[in-house]
C-alpha cells in the first residue's frame, strides 16, 4: 500500500496509483503537461459501450482527514453524470459539475477513517469524455482564527464587598477562558461573578483560547473597591423626666 496522499503533499505523477482501462482499446490515461508547464493526469474515452471507463485508484489512509481537495478540469461533452467522479470503496461521493473549466478547486467533506480505496474515474458518454486532474490532497479541519479577547465588568466601582459580573465579549468563538481578577483569584468560567472583599484598585485580564490560538486583554486599574465610611458613633440618648404638672 502506498499512502502518498495522506494529509497532503501529493502531485499527480502517477506513482502509487493503479490504472484501469475498460476496454483498453477505447480509453487512455497518461501523465501530461499543459501549456503552463503544470503536470496533470488526463483520462479520455473515445468510444465504447456505456460501461467503458478509465480510472486511477489507490489505497490511502483517511485518518484525521476531513476534506478531499483536488483541482480538476472536466471536458465532458454530454451529461455531467458521465464525467469525472470520485469514488471511495467503489461508492461515488462526488461528481465534478458538467460546466467546470479552468481548473477549479473542489473540497469534498469526508468522514472516513483508516484505509480505503480512493478512485478518480472518467466514465464514457456517447460523445466522448476528457477529464484532467492535478493537485490532490487530503486535509484536516483548518484551524479557526484565534480569538480576540474582549470583556466588560459591571459595576466597576463601589463599596466593599463589591460583587462584579464579568461578561466575555471575545470574537472568533473562544472555547476556554482564564480570568485573573487581580486579587489573587482566578476563574475558568465564561461569564464569572466575583466578589472583591478588600478595598483597592484591581487590574483584570482575560485569556481567551480556541484551536487557532489565544489572545489576552488586560484592563489596568479596572475595578475600584472603596472602603465604606465608618458608621457614625453611637450616642447614648439623654432622657429627662419632669415630675409635676406640665
Amino acid at each position: 500500500m502506498v499512502e502518498r496522499i495522506t494529509n497532503g503533499n501529493f502531485t499527480t505523477d502517477m506513482n502509487g496509483w493503479t490504472q484501469v482501462h475498460t476496454p483498453a482499446a477505447s480509453t487512455f490515461l497518461q501523465r501530461n503537461v499543459d501549456y503552463y508547464g503544470v503536470p496533470f493526469v488526463m483520462m479520455q474515452n473515445f468510444s465504447g459501450s456505456a460501461s467503458s471507463d478509465v480510472s486511477i485508484s489507490q489505497t490511502v489512509n483517511f485518518t484525521d482527514c476531513h476534506y478531499l481537495t483536488f483541482q480538476a478540469d472536466n471536458e465532458s461533452w454530454d451529461t455531467p453524470a458521465r464525467g469525472l467522479t470520485v469514488f471511495v470503496d467503489g461508492v461515488a461521493i462526488f461528481t465534478v459539475p458538467y460546466d467546470s473549466y479552468g481548473w477549479p478547486t473542489y473540497s469534498v467533506p469526508v468522514s472516513y477513517s483508516g484505509n480505503h480505496t480512493l478512485a478518480f474515474k472518467c466514465v464514457y458518454d456517447d460523445w466522448g469524455t476528457t477529464c484532467k486532474i492535478r493537485a490532490i490532497s487530503m486535509e484536516s479541519n483548518p484551524a479557526p482564527p484565534a480569538p480576540v479577547a474582549q470583556f466588560e465588568g459591571f459595576p466597576t466601582s463601589g463599596d466593599r464587598p463589591l460583587t462584579v459580573l464579568f461578561t466575555d465579549e471575545s470574537t472568533n468563538s473562544p472555547t476556554s477562558w482564564l480570568w485573573d481578577f487581580g486579587d489573587g483569584h482566578l476563574s475558568a468560567e465564561k461569564n464569572p461573578m466575583h466578589i472583591y472583599t478588600v478595598a483597592g484598585v484591581y487590574t483584570v485580564s482575560l485569556l481567551a483560547t480556541n484551536a487557532g490560538g489565544n489572545d489576552m486583554e488586560t484592563k489596568s486599574g479596572y475595578i475600584s473597591v472603596i472602603e465604606p465610611p465608618p458608621p457614625p458613633p453611637y450616642v447614648e440618648p439623654i432622657w429627662s423626666f419632669k415630675i409635676g404638672p406640665t
